[in-house]
C-alpha cells in the first residue's frame, strides 16, 4: 500500500510536533527542579522549585498537569500518526486541529498539528476519489 504525499507530509508534521511537545515537558520538569519558577492561582503567587512547590497542592498540581499534558499531546499526535497510516479519517484532523489550537504558542507545535490535520483530510479525500475512480474503471 503507497501512501499519498498528504499522509507522507501529515506523519512528518506529526513527528515533529510530537517530538517539540515531548522535548518541551521534559525541559518544564528539568528547569523546575534546579530553578525557582512562579505559579499564580487565583492572585496567589508561588516562587520554587517542584520540590518546594510541593508544600502548595493547587500550584503544584497545576505545575504538574502542564507537563503532563504536553507528554500526553505528544503521545496522542503520536497514536493518530499511527492510525491514519491504516485509514485516514475526519475525526483524526478534528483531533489534531483541536489540539493544535491552545497549543500554538508551543513553539510552533500547535501549527504543524493544525496543518498536519489538513493533511489527513486530504489524504481522506484522495482515497475517496481512487476509490471512487476505481470503482468506474471496474464497470
Amino acid at each position: 500500500m503507497e501512501l499519498n504525499k498528504h499522509l507522507l507530509a501529515a506523519r512528518l508534521l506529526v513527528i515533529i510536533g510530537s517530538i517539540i511537545f515531548f522535548v518541551l515537558s521534559f525541559l518544564l520538569l528539568l528547569i523546575s527542579m534546579v530553578a525557582s519558577v512562579e505559579v499564580t492561582i487565583n492572585g496567589d503567587s508561588v516562587s520554587g522549585t517542584i520540590w518546594e512547590l510541593v508544600e502548595y497542592p493547587a500550584h503544584f498540581s497545576f505545575w504538574i498537569s502542564v507537563i503532563v499534558v504536553m507528554l500526553g499531546f505528544g503521545i496522542t499526535g503520536l497514536v493518530i500518526r499511527k492510525k491514519a497510516e491504516k485509514n485516514p479519517t475526519t475525526a483524526q484532523m478534528v483531533i489534531l486541529i483541536i489540539l493544535g489550537i491552545p497549543t500554538i504558542v508551543a513553539l510552533g507545535a500547535g501549527v504543524l498539528f493544525i496543518i498536519a490535520g489538513v493533511q489527513i483530510y486530504l489524504a481522506k479525500k484522495v482515497k475517496e476519489l481512487e476509490a471512487s475512480y476505481s470503482d468506474r474503471v471496474a464497470e
